[in-house]
């Protein structure tokens, strides 16, 4: 097993090294959870052996994002119309189911999603900020609304994306551009409750290519945060330790599939889930891309990504 020293060197973490003051995240419960969480991912060694697609479904147009529990996948649609809402699917992306929210379309942007325990999580900004929650049984099971009062909002372009953190089952989101901390929320009793006590802080890289313009991210099981940025022409895969918020590395993922002239494409979302691809490729990482077609309805692609050290995350 590597030593604690040169574990917590890689994440900044010492000398000296206080267990009370150095993290500033939720904390380990063991020394070797520590040193498994001061893992480097290794992001440039990232393998792509497959990529899904899905293209002009209803759920596709303006999707935000897209999920898996291992068993169904789970996408957030803002289109604008009655094709908005959460769409539950099969592994192979057929079979689908929507649920429609209960709100004008036109007025709440759905933002990328999650899933936990049961329960998928869809960010709201617009005429409502916060979460709205479902059971994974998206057509008929009861919803969830928390919405954000304005002095429960620290900053103003929140809830983009939302991830429940494992590690102490609050809910979290951040700023679209360049986020210092991710804001950390409660569902207690189905009032959204601000948590400022356990926020994380996010210390940006200091190389001229910052962790902005987040459309998703989402938490990993070794105390790690990823996410996309998808600033134009240098769209990218970014990882923050949960630690202490320290800049573990990153990784270019142009948005450039069957790109046309009238159109940008987006990286719109991503998600860590372990699972075997249909081709039987074994993949941790899935980053959405959406082809904003002019024309026709939208088109997405799914990276899928293999890491060299399959539990680095």
């Amino acid at each position: 097993m590597q030593s604690l020293r040169s574990a917590l060197l890689q994440v900044g973490l010492g000398p000296p090294f206080s267990w009370r003051t150095s993290i500033t995240g939720p904390r380990p419960a063991r020394l070797r959870e520590l040193i498994r969480a001061c893992r480097r991912p290794r992001l440039a060694e990232w393998t792509n052996p497959e990529r899904s697609f899905a293209e002009n479904e209803d759920w596709t147009e303006e999707l935000q994002g897209l999920v898996t529990d291992g068993h169904h996948w789970y996408a957030s649609c803002n289109a604008n119309d009655e094709r908005e809402g959460i769409y539950r699917l099969d592994m192979d992306f057929g079979n689908a189911v929507r649920r429609e929210h209960p709100w004008d379309p036109n007025y709440v942007h759905l933002g990328a999603c999650s899933v936990r325990n049961g329960k998928v999580y869809v960010p709201l900004q617009g005429a409502k900020w916060g979460v709205w929650v479902v059971e994974t049984d998206v057509e008929l099971t009861p919803q969830a609304i928390l919405e954000a009062a304005d002095a429960d909002r620290p900053e103003d372009d929140l809830f983009a994306w939302c991830d429940v953190n494992p590690h102490n089952g609050l809910i979290y989101t951040c700023n679209f551009d360049m986020p210092s901390r991710l804001y950390a929320y409660e569902d207690y009793q189905g009032v959204f409750m601000r948590r400022k006590a356990h926020d994380i802080r996010l210390v940006q890289p200091n190389d001229g290519l910052p962790t902005t313009s987040v459309q998703s991210g989402c938490f990993t099981p070794n105390h790690k945060w990823i996410c996309v940025c998808d600033v134009d022409a240098q769209e990218r895969i970014h990882c923050h330790s949960t630690l202490n918020g320290a800049f573990l590395g990153r990784r270019e993922l142009l948005a450039e599939t069957d790109e046309g002239p009238l159109e940008r494409n987006e990286l719109e979302g991503i998600w860590y889930a372990p699972i075997h691809t249909g081709e039987g490729h074994y993949v941790q990482v899935h980053v959405l891309e959406l082809n904003n077609e002019v024309f026709s309805t939208d088109d997405m692609y799914l990276w899928h990504f293999s890491l060299p050290e399959h539990d680095a995350l």
